[in-house]
C-alpha cells in the first residue's frame, strides 16, 4: 500500500488555543461531546477533509466509525485549507528513504495527544509543526535538491513567512 504524504499550512496558534485542549481531553477520555459542540458552533467554517466540500448540518452521517479521531478531523479543518495540499504525495517513501536520518523527521513533525492515543484520523500518521519547528524544517530540508521536495519546500517557506505552522497527514 502506498502512503500519500499530505501537508498543509496550519493556523497553529489558533489551533493550540481553541481546539487542542478539547482534542487532547477527548483523546484521553474517548468522549466526543465537546468536539461535536465545537463542530456545531463552527459548522460554517468547516469542510470535509477528504474533498473540501462544506460540512453539512447532518455531518455525523458522513462518518465511517464516528470516533474522536474522525470527529476531530472535521473540526481541524477550521485551521487549514484542505484544497491547498503541498505534500510529497506518493513520492513520500522514495524521498524519505533518500534522506539522512536526521532530516527525515522534518518531513513530518510531532504527533499530538497522549502517548497511548495520539490523534491519527487516517490511521497512517498525523503530525504537527509549530512555526519554529517549520522554520527549522525549512532550514534543514532547504539544502536538499530532490525535485519531489519542491512543493513541500515552497509550503515551508510560505508557512515561515506567515508565522503559521504545519499539519502533515497520511
Amino acid at each position: 500500500m502506498s502512503m500519500c504524504h499530505k501537508a498543509y499550512a496550519l493556523d497553529h496558534a489558533s489551533f493550540m488555543a481553541d481546539l487542542a485542549p478539547l482534542l487532547y481531553g477527548a483523546l484521553v477520555t474517548g468522549r466526543d461531546a465537546e468536539l461535536a459542540s465545537f463542530i456545531d458552533r463552527d459548522l460554517t467554517t468547516l469542510t470535509l477533509p477528504w474533498e473540501g466540500k462544506p460540512l453539512a448540518p447532518d455531518w455525523r452521517s458522513v462518518l465511517e466509525n464516528g470516533d474522536v479521531h474522525e470527529i476531530a478531523d472535521l473540526a481541524l479543518t477550521k485551521y487549514y485549507d484542505v484544497d491547498d495540499d503541498c505534500g510529497l504525495q506518493e513520492h513520500w517513501t522514495a524521498v524519505d528513504e533518500g534522506l539522512p536520518a536526521p532530516a527525515r523527521a522534518h518531513l513530518l513533525g510531532e504527533p499530538f495527544g497522549p502517548p497511548e492515543n495520539v490523534f491519527d484520523p487516517g490511521r497512517m500518521g498525523s503530525y504537527f509543526q509549530s512555526p519554529s519547528a517549520a522554520a527549522e524544517s525549512r532550514d534543514v530540508l532547504g539544502r536538499r535538491r530532490e525535485p519531489e521536495l519542491r512543493p513541500f519546500l515552497t509550503l515551508l517557506e510560505q508557512v515561515v513567512r506567515s508565522g503559521r505552522g504545519l499539519y502533515v497527514t497520511f
